[in-house]
């Protein structure tokens, strides 16, 4: 609050994530700001599930899993949930650009996975969808 924002009786408030302002009597700067900071939440939570299911893409065969994993995405596929499976895809996806894939987590949301579902890197049958990614 600065010399102006005395005399006028107001406040400025400035959003961080949009650089918007809105300049608010001093009565309405309490529910102003709490109405604010809840559409901030809001806002800023859409955005980042946005971002987070943008950069998932799903496969099933190997062949498409290692261009995904190169585009910087992260990868939903059927696995085994074997260990040395695990392994194999850590040092099979391996590159001069960064380490190898590992299963980031097994979603509790679970697509649906047809009976007869194969892994996508050992060709097993497939016991839950994993999400895989690359650490850089």
């Amino acid at each position: 609050i600065g010399p102006k924002d005395l005399d006028k009786e107001q406040a400025v408030l400035a959003r961080r994530d949009t650089g918007k302002k809105d300049f608010v009597p001093w009565s309405e700067t309490v529910k102003t700001t709490q109405e604010t900071l809840a559409r901030m939440q809001t806002e800023m939570l859409e955005k980042a599930r946005k971002e987070f299911n943008d950069c998932i893409v799903r496969c099933t065969e190997w062949d498409d899993f290692v261009p995904a994993l190169d585009a910087k995405k992260m990868i939903l596929a059927p696995w085994c949930e074997e260990v040395a499976v695990e392994e194999d895809v850590k040092t099979k996806s391996a590159s001069a650009d960064g380490a190898g894939a590992k299963t980031l987590c097994i979603p509790f949301d679970q697509p649906d996975l047809p009976p007869g579902t194969k892994c996508f890197a050992s060709g097993k049958p497939a016991k839950s969808w994993a999400l895989w990614g690359r650490s850089y």
